[in-house]
């Protein structure tokens, strides 16, 4: 009985290494295909038109000939970014490549200023080939993309209200009149508003509202002002005080 017992145990034990090891996952020395890392960032300078974006990614075993694809993907279920779509945010100079003798490569992605937004969006890239299988990480590359902005195209709006903020509004149009950036009416107490705004080299024009028509203006003790300025303190606009219902189109020009 004592035989038959320790029989079972034995067989039980080589049944169990046996199963161990095929469960193991065991790299089998083929040329499998990974990016380098599942995330990368580029911000696209206002001004510039374009940024270009190296996405490196290689394979385990050099796969001299081996054609590779690298294509957008859906982004992940609950992802609220906004998607970056081909041909409007960015392009692929060359969405397949054949690969030569090493192991590291690059797609080069261009992401194009009129796509870009301060917020951002983002693009999901997945790389495949028919002869060259995936590895099982870095499978993808999740890419966000913002406008940036050059210091020289930063300009700062300051503005110190009287006791009617709720009366102010403004907005910044640009050569062809178009809205850039837009403004109000506030909450009344409010004392100061600031605003960083991001401007490509052109000409602009600056206007502020009141719809009681003393512009900033309550009492002689208690006057509101607005200037835009560059960083480097530069004033491109100015004013204040009692300037009716509306300052005008006030002309400026960024350089």
């Amino acid at each position: 009985m004592k035989n038959i017992k320790l029989l079972s145990l034995l067989l039980l034990s080589v049944i169990f290494v046996n199963c161990s090891k095929e469960d193991e996952k065991r790299y089998d020395g083929k040329a499998l295909l990974t990016f380098e890392k599942s995330t990368a960032a580029v911000g696209v300078i206002i001004g510039t038109g374009s940024s270009d974006l190296e996405i490196t990614f290689g394979t385990l075993v050099a796969a001299p000939g081996a054609a590779v694809t690298i294509a957008p993907a859906p982004l992940a279920a609950g992802d609220n970014a906004v998607p970056a779509v081909l041909g409007v945010d960015y392009t692929i100079a060359s969405s397949t490549i054949t690969l030569d003798g090493g192991l590291t490569h690059k797609f080069v992605v261009k992401f194009l200023e009129g796509g870009a937004t301060q917020v951002g969006k983002k693009v999901l890239f997945k790389i495949s080939s028919p002869t060259v299988p995936n590895a099982i990480f870095n499978q993808t590359v999740a890419v966000t993309v913002k406008a940036a902005c050059a210091e020289a195209s930063k300009v700062n709006l300051n503005i110190r209200f009287d006791s009617y903020a709720s009366e102010i509004s403004w907005n910044v149009r640009n050569s062809t009149n178009q809205v850039i950036a837009t403004s109000g009416p506030y909450a009344d107490g409010l004392a100061t508003f600031n605003l960083q705004l991001c401007l490509a080299p052109g000409v602009y024009r600056f206007t502020m509202n009141d719809v009681y028509g003393d512009g900033l203006f309550t009492s002689p003790t208690n006057s509101g002002t607005f200037a835009l300025t560059l960083v480097n303190g530069t004033v491109l606009v100015s004013g204040g005080g009692n300037f009716g219902f509306t300052t005008g189109a006030l002309p400026f020009t960024m350089n």
